[in-house]
């Protein structure tokens, strides 16, 4: 449910090949998910793009922030909330390469201004500011080629329109998270209880 808004997309890789993790901040609103929930999120976004990839995750993650059309609804000043949110986020044992964020707004540079502190420095030296050139035969080349971007963005809706939730459910069936136990193989209670604690409907046979 807390994908239900859209704000995750499916997109490819950057110009780097480094998988991507595309957030419309439009869609997302802060006040309306826990900490534990945003880390929870993030958490199950960056094992999705790291599935079964050796090359992933020696390259790490590139994020992308489309900050176009984001308000008040859409950022968060609770220093408590932002200061958990993002010390868990960035403990993921996984290693970010690039963060992007994109046409950001008056509003956004505020709340950055007052939350960054709580962002660890290695990361917020990754972190860059793109504005889109609207007028741009490839407005982000800069990010990634234009095969790989998102649906809504003019990417392959064949490859990139499918609902975010369910391709990185369907990524993450049988895979061992560092967060949560992996399961019991030879229990079938035990094995479709954590399938059904994961939104995960055993197929017919796996149970």
């Amino acid at each position: 449910d807390a994908y239900s808004g859209g704000f995750c997309v499916c997109c490819g890789k950057d110009v780097d090949g480094r998988p991507m993790i595309w957030v419309r901040m439009k869609l997302s609103e802060p006040s309306t998910m826990s900490p534990a929930l945003v880390v929870r999120n993030t958490w199950l976004a960056q094992d999705s793009v790291l599935a079964g990839s050796d090359d992933g995750n020696r390259n790490g993650i590139c994020f992308v922030y489309d900050l176009r059309g984001v308000g008040l609804k859409n950022v968060s000043f609770d220093p408590v909330a932002v200061g958990s949110s993002l010390w868990g986020a960035t403990s993921h044992a996984s290693h970010i390469s690039r963060v992007w964020l994109l046409d950001a707004p008056r509003i956004f540079f505020v709340a950055w201004a007052a939350c960054k502190h709580f962002v660890p420095s290695h990361l917020r030296e990754l972190v860059r500011f793109h504005s889109i050139d609207a007028d741009s035969d490839a407005p982000f080349d800069v990010i990634c080629p234009g095969s790989e971007l998102p649906a809504y963005a003019g990417g392959d809706a064949a490859r990139f329109g499918g609902v975010y939730s369910d391709v990185m459910l369907d990524r993450l069936q049988r895979q061992e998270l560092a967060y949560r136990p992996a399961p019991v193989i030879h229990s079938s209670v035990v094995e479709t209880e954590w399938l059904s604690a994961s939104g995960v409907t055993p197929t017919q046979g796996e149970s």
